[in-house]
């Protein structure tokens, strides 16, 4: 049984915009491996950095120019409620 799944504002597939936003998402991560960052303890333990918010936001920026209508669940932002059966979930480094 095959799921037919949305396609993008560009017509492009679900799969071709997240393979996309890897790669965006590698990118700056190559980019900014061996400079400096700004870390922020979340918690106990628990530390993020401006890369950190700078892929998620950029992986973010695409999918939601791509498909509109669906949500994220992302690790340094605020939960979307989708307004489909659908829902991105972004981890920027992981």
């Amino acid at each position: 049984m095959s799921v037919e799944l949305p396609r993008g504002a560009s017509g492009r597939s679900a799969r071709d915009v997240a393979v996309d936003a890897c790669h965006v998402a590698g990118d700056i991560l190559r980019r900014r491996f061996s400079g400096a960052m700004e870390v922020t303890e979340k918690g106990r333990g628990n530390m993020t950095t401006d890369v950190d918010y700078q892929v998620q936001d950029a992986v973010l920026g695409l999918l939601r120019r791509e498909f509109p209508a669906v949500g994220s669940l992302a690790e340094e932002a605020p939960d979307e409620e989708p307004s489909t059966e659908y829902y991105w979930v972004v981890d920027p480094l992981d």
